[in-house]
């Protein structure tokens, strides 16, 4: 997929780049760089369709997240526990349960649990044994742990989105435009800690992938490398993407990588109105506004609901919209090959963790309430029967 950069200039390193003020200047004027509002399109192998509103509903519960596979088995969260996806028509089967709300989990193929914790711990377990704190990252301020994934030994990496907000503030973070988020590796073995990169737009997922870490930057829409083996600063590998990415993880012919909220002209707009912004955020309260969300149209006071063009009491699919629904597969070479969304009138949105398990892909939507299952593999007539 052919990518086109409409926001701030950035590195190689996905850091910003920094410009002379002659140029900072031109581009304010002409409405380019860093102030462009605009966003790439969802088309080609980004083209809008409705798999995921006819996805199989695996579990109906609150807010479920973090999804991980032992086995033939699936696990997920729900606020501070940790649940067990089971056949048939048996409910979800509660397996562990922490003292504060799980933000992040990894299992591997030795039986191994990790999990992050909203007070800035991590944890490691086998199922069935009791629960062993590694590291309390709260002394270092990381308290927005948003992912975590296990390396080689008893190496974990772990993101931290933010110095100065924790995980249910990620929001507030956007409209601050903070980028104090950062990647480290902890040793479960002696304890050590390592930072591997910071100063990033609050990174939301990553994944060891041979000798690299995959991450994912929500705040400047891209995927980071970050080569273990080397010092160099971490490279983009996909840019531009029209919403904010999270959880990527490991699919059987590539990668499948979750976007939790969609990026929208009328945000980027925002993001460049300080003085609006800065008034907004004392005067409104969070929910209503003018950010991206996980679900929308709970309220009529939240914005965007004049743009919701409605005939005969229907939501049009490309009403403009706050929440979206998106998870897309990636090849190995990480460009889009296709994509499973539930659009403006869908119910399936903030999809924030995949797995692909036996041939299927199962996803959380976040937003609403549901963990989903579809056939990974698709052919090109089921794809094009579900975009009308």
């Amino acid at each position: 997929m052919t990518q086109t950069r409409t926001g701030p200039r950035t590195r190689a390193t996905g850091e910003p780049e920094m410009s002379n003020p002659f140029m900072n200047l031109a581009d304010r004027f002409f409405g380019r760089g860093q102030y462009a509002v605009t966003i790439p399109a969802m088309d080609g192998p980004l083209l809008p369709n409705s798999l995921l509103d006819a996805a199989h509903l695996v579990e109906q519960i609150a807010e479920p997240d973090n999804l991980a596979v032992l086995g033939d088995r699936t696990y997920f969260t729900s606020g501070r526990c940790v649940y067990r996806l089971n056949n048939g028509s048996q409910k979800a089967e509660r397996v562990e349960e922490f003292p504060a709300e799980i933000t992040a989990l990894a299992a591997r193929s030795d039986g191994r649990f990790a999990a992050c914790l909203s007070n800035g711990s991590v944890a490691v377990w086998e199922e069935g044994r009791k629960p062993q704190t590694i590291h309390d990252l709260s002394k270092r301020r990381l308290t927005c742990l948003t992912s975590v994934a296990h390396g080689n030994g008893d190496e974990i990496y772990v993101t931290n989105g933010s110095l100065s907000n924790g995980p249910k503030g990620w929001a507030k973070d956007l409209l601050e435009k903070n980028a104090s988020g950062s990647v480290w590796r902890l040793d479960a073995g002696n304890g050590s800690c390592t930072e591997l990169a910071k100063g990033l737009g609050f990174p939301a997922g990553v994944m060891a992938d041979g000798g690299q870490l995959v991450v994912s930057e929500a705040w400047r829409h891209q995927l980071l490398s970050i080569d273990l083996a080397a010092t160099q600063r971490p490279r983009a590998i996909l840019a531009d993407l029209p919403a904010y990415p999270s959880r990527i993880v490991k699919a059987t012919d590539g990668y499948w990588l979750c976007l939790f909220a969609p990026r929208s002209q009328l945000i980027e707009f925002v993001l460049r109105e300080e003085a609006y912004r800065r008034r907004m955020m004392e005067e409104v309260a969070p929910q209503f506004w003018i950010a991206p969300a996980l679900r929308s149209g709970d309220s009529f006071l939240e914005p965007l609901q004049g743009g919701g063009v409605k005939r005969m009491g229907i939501l049009k699919p490309w009403a403009p919209t706050r929440s979206y629904g998106l998870v897309v597969k990636l090849d190995r070479t990480f460009q889009v090959l296709e994509s499973f969304h539930s659009r403006a009138d869908g119910v399936r949105h903030g999809i924030t963790s995949v797995v692909e398990i036996n041939g299927s892909a199962i996803v959380t939507s976040k937003g609403g309430n549901a963990i989903l299952a579809f056939d990974a593999p698709r052919t090109r007539e089921n794809r094009n029967a579900a975009r009308h």
